[in-house]
């Protein structure tokens, strides 16, 4: 979803968006390198109704992650919040681990009881295919890497787990 208030900046944006095609009665021509990236009138209408309920949404998420740092916090596990003066969405929660075993013991045990938990994202550099490229030293990323934990971020998981 593109929104501006920008009438030269929506303009361009329609046009890349829609191919970048020229209006001509019998020709295709295009005036840019333009995409399609138009949404299919049921992806869009399905895109307007989850608008409608995104307070709801936000709110369902902010209390989920709530129950969550409480719940690390009494294990001593850090929980991700949000910056100070920051308002989140929780669109992902997240855990950070002390020590790379304690990692991989929760996703093997969470992950073993049917709770699905996930690693970070690996690092791009540190993915196969960048093997052989030039690369610059990122101990923060690896140390992140090693230690944060995806954990279940959907809406009504408060209402189908009892956290507390």
């Amino acid at each position: 979803m593109i929104v501006t208030n920008d009438m030269e900046l929506g303009n361009l944006a329609k046009n890349l968006t829609t191919q970048a095609k020229v209006p001509y009665k019998r020709d295709f021509c295009r005036d840019q390198i333009g995409s399609n990236y138009r949404l299919p009138t049921l992806n869009a209408a399905l895109g307007c109704a989850q608008m409608e309920q995104l307070d709801k949404f936000v709110v369902a998420k902010r209390e989920l992650a709530a129950i969550y740092s409480n719940f690390f916090f009494n294990l001593g596990i850090k929980f991700i919040n949000e910056p100070q003066n920051c308002h989140s969405n929780y669109w992902l929660n997240s855990v950070v681990f002390k020590d790379p075993k304690d990692q991989q013991q929760f996703l093997e045990y969470s992950n073993e009881h049917q709770l699905m938990t996930i690693p970070v994202w690996r690092s791009m550099s540190n993915l196969p295919m960048f093997d052989n490229c030039i690369r610059e030293e990122i101990p923060n990323a690896e140390w992140i890497e090693k230690r944060l934990v995806n954990i279940p971020s959907i809406v009504l998981l408060q209402k189908c787990q009892n956290l507390d």
